[in-house]
């Protein structure tokens, strides 16, 4: 998969859950990309996908403390 091909998909992806209230791309590579999914303005989710290694990875984060993690490697 292309780095694009993953921008698409999380903002698509994002725009299926009525919590999510935008999208904010925070980093990109050649090979990786970070977004932060705003839910208000103490929270969001971070996502992060390198397509290199295939590694996914989310982040909860309120009043800037991660609140849950989790890290998904196919």
């Amino acid at each position: 998969m292309n780095i694009k091909k993953v921008r698409h998909q999380i903002v698509t992806a994002a725009r299926d859950f009525p919590v999510i209230s935008s999208t904010e791309l925070i980093d990109e590579t050649n090979y990786a990309v970070k977004y932060h999914l705003i839910i208000d303005q103490l929270t969001f989710v971070q996502v992060y996908h390198n397509v290199d290694t295939d590694t996914i990875s989310y982040v909860l984060v309120r009043s800037l403390s991660r609140i849950y993690g989790r890290d998904c490697c196919d």
